[in-house]
């Protein structure tokens, strides 16, 4: 199971500027006419596949783990 908010092509709608949202929302308007009858809840984008995120969890061959930076400890940086 994929889950898009761990996803590093996945953008949220609450990232996004004026001019992104104004071309998604013309996207789905024009294209995923179908998607956004089933569900009119948009909550990102993916850059992978182009498309309007409906929802977060599901099936998706382009999912790619966004890589995780562990914090490094004081030691690690200084020779104690």
């Amino acid at each position: 199971m994929a889950d898009c908010r761990l996803c590093r092509y996945f953008k949220p709608i609450d990232d996004m500027g004026a001019e992104e949202l104004e071309d998604i929302y013309v996207r789905a308007n024009m294209i995923q006419v179908k998607v956004l009858e089933r569900s009119k809840n948009i909550l990102g984008w993916c850059r992978k596949r182009k498309w309007i995120v409906t929802h977060y969890t599901g099936k998706c061959r382009f999912f790619a783990p966004k890589k995780v930076r562990r914090q490094k400890s004081l030691g690690e940086y200084v020779d104690v």
